[in-house]
């Protein structure tokens, strides 16, 4: 989105009527999260553009010259595909943004972890009805203008003597985060899980009907005795077959065609285990 600005001098800085945005694009593509990695964030929605003065820093023969304008805004990001678990931290321009910890960001910031039928943010529903858009299945993250004296101060959007955003990302766990025996949930996934979720999902997978998938468990606790662990990103377009193949490499495994469903077969030949299973190989 381009901008019409005031011209400017030293003394008078130009106003910035608008934001300049560098990261939105269309089309983009959603990545899907396994696990938990980061990655980078794209505007959605930005509204309630205000500039405000910066105090004057030098006096000179002229009097008290202008140090520039600075400009509040509200602000929605698109993450990743919903539903995501957590949003656990973020940075701007490739610093901890304010160095939060990710129960402040979570205070800070709205966030939609991306659930089917999910409500418009409270915001839009609030002060921009009209764009209430509920963004189901994205999970997001948002910062409002602030609407009052009471939270003017806090400056909770965006303020910053730029025409442009900071460059976000976000570290987000997302789809399927492994949980084991004893119940307690880590931070990557099981590739058995990941292979039947992107094969079958019908809103973000290849949609291949469940009844072709056949019994995963033994490579699920191959993955899980082995320590074999990931958080894929899949955030380009390729054939699902090319993603198959990848995880398949990624585990030391294959894959077949066993009446009519997939079965996936690991080449490990020890047994292992770890996190409470067990795996024997049938050799």
């Amino acid at each position: 989105m381009a901008l019409f600005e005031q011209g400017g001098s030293a003394a008078h800085p130009p106003i910035f009527k608008g934001l300049r945005l560098q990261q939105s694009r269309t089309p983009v593509i959603l990545p899907v999260v396994y696990g938990t990695a980061r990655v980078p964030a794209n505007i959605i929605w930005f509204g309630d553009w205000e500039p405000f003065r910066l105090q004057p820093n030098t006096i000179g023969k002229g009097g008290p010259s202008l140090a520039g304008w600075a400009y509040l805004m509200s602000y929605m990001l698109a993450l990743c595909q919903g539903p995501a678990t957590a949003v656990r931290q973020g940075w701007a321009s490739g610093s901890s943004v304010y160095n939060q910890t990710p129960q402040i960001i979570q205070s800070d910031w709205a966030i939609g972890l991306g659930a089917f039928g999910q409500p418009a943010w409270g915001y839009f529903l609030g002060e921009h009805p009209g764009v209430a858009v509920p963004y189901t299945g994205v999970c997001w993250a948002a910062q409002e203008w602030p609407t009052n004296g009471t939270n003017y101060g806090t400056m909770h959007a965006e303020s910053h003597p730029q025409d442009a955003m900071y460059q976000y990302s976000f570290e987000v766990t997302g789809l399927l985060p492994f949980v084991d025996s004893s119940g307690a949930q880590h931070l990557d996934a099981n590739p058995a899980d990941i292979i039947n979720d992107f094969l079958t999902n019908k809103y973000y997978g290849a949609q291949v009907p469940a009844q072709y998938i056949g019994d995963l468990s033994d490579f699920r606790d191959y993955c899980t005795a082995y320590g074999l662990l990931i958080s894929p990103v899949f955030d380009h377009q390729q054939q699902a077959g090319q993603w198959l193949d990848l995880l398949l490499r990624i585990t030391n495994s294959d894959c077949r065609g066993s009446s009519g469903m997939l079965e996936i077969i690991p080449y490990a030949d020890q047994p292992q285990t770890n996190l409470g299973v067990t795996w024997t190989p049938n050799l």
